[in-house]
């Protein structure tokens, strides 16, 4: 073959692959908007999370919160809640309450047991006076195992507990323990290094005012996004080819939307195994409770439930805590409409979803 013939040849294949992405950016945005997934706001009307003396981390305490999640100029929730006298969200303050004969249910978990985005949390539905069953609702947004067993700890002498329910998503055996730390109308994620700390690059939420009209509220992300996309210029700018790989896949296009599924893919397939933290965390829990009933109710991720499967495979090693262990993608059913378009979290019949297979799955 000459070299004419073979120059041909990549000339050919290049225009192919152009074609090709002509062709699926079209039908991409026919069948499926493409989203700048950078273009995303969380905003709280206050500060929210609250460090305790403890080391566990809550809610500020008695308050009303308006929470909203922006994308791409879209509002994907805007809910409003409440938390009582300990700095979690219920409507109902908790107390050491030691009556005879009736059951004390502690929930520990994350967002996903908060239950705020749908719209109405699912823990407090559960109480049951025929069953003289008390729920306590310990649902921290984006904690891990760590923050479990603080908060567990932290709520040992306050609160009278015979049955822990750990409610997990796969993520959290992998989250590292972090404090919040308010900077310049910021929540920003920090962990701690010696005497030194460590905060996430970008902040994790911005303040908004707890009455604040849509429009307002929709200015307040636009202008958070600016502010964070500025932030990651700085970050990215000590390396100019990755600043220019970024602004070419990055945008709002069928580039963009490969190069996260690739990104997403290439992330869960490479993510640590290893759960030895979350076990010995649970392990700790156990013996700081010993006559406690115990259980572990894995809920399945937006896209696990896609696929069908737990990226993790965790039942032998929490079988060998002796605590129960209830895999929820395999025993009830489930659907991605169960979840926001855009966000990982449930919507309201996500949550209604929830609520009915822990309710089954613990006889209330």
């Amino acid at each position: 073959m000459t070299i004419k013939k073979v120059l041909l040849n990549i000339l050919m294949m290049i225009i192919a692959v152009a074609v090709a992405l002509v062709i699926s950016e079209l039908l991409i945005r026919a069948v499926k908007p493409v989203y700048d997934y950078r273009d995303r706001s969380l905003l709280f009307s206050s500060p929210v999370f609250k460090l305790y003396s403890g080391g566990a981390v809550r809610y500020q305490p008695n308050e009303r919160i308006r929470e909203a999640a922006v994308y791409n100029g879209t509002i994907e929730y805007d809910v409003q809640y409440t938390t009582n006298n300990m700095g979690f969200v219920d409507t109902i303050n908790y107390g050491n309450n030691s009556q005879a004969g009736k059951n004390f249910y502690a929930f520990v978990g994350d967002s996903f047991t908060t239950g705020v985005n749908g719209g109405a949390p699912w823990v407090a539905k559960l109480r049951n006076n025929k069953l003289r069953a008390e729920v306590y609702n310990f649902g921290v947004a984006a904690t891990g195992f760590e923050h479990f067993y603080k908060l567990m700890h932290e709520m040992k002498d306050k609160v009278r507990i015979t049955h822990i329910v750990i409610v997990a998503i796969t993520d959290d055996f992998f989250r590292g323990y972090w404090h919040p730390l308010m900077v310049n109308g910021n929540i920003n994620f920090c962990s701690l290094s010696g005497s030194h700390q460590v905060c996430m690059p970008v902040p994790v939420a911005s303040i908004m005012p707890l009455d604040a009209p849509e429009a307002e509220l929709l200015e307040i992300s636009k202008t958070r996004y600016k502010e964070i996309r500025a932030r990651v210029n700085e970050i990215n700018a000590a390396n100019s080819l990755q600043a220019k790989l970024e602004s070419l896949f990055y945008d709002d296009s069928a580039l963009y939307y490969y190069a996260k599924l690739l990104h997403d893919t290439y992330k869960r397939s490479h993510q640590s195994g290893n759960i030895d933290n979350a076990i010995e965390m649970i392990r700790k829990i156990k013996s700081e409770y010993p006559l406690a009933e115990m259980h572990l109710i894995h809920l399945p991720q937006k896209y696990e439930v896609s696929t069908g499967n737990y990226h993790i495979n965790i039942a032998d090693q929490i079988k060998m805590t002796g605590v129960g262990y209830f895999p929820a993608l395999e025993k009830c059913s489930w659907s991605v409409d169960m979840f926001f378009k855009r966000d990982a979290h449930p919507n309201k019949s996500g949550y209604e979803n929830i609520e009915k297979c822990i309710s089954e799955y613990l006889h209330f």
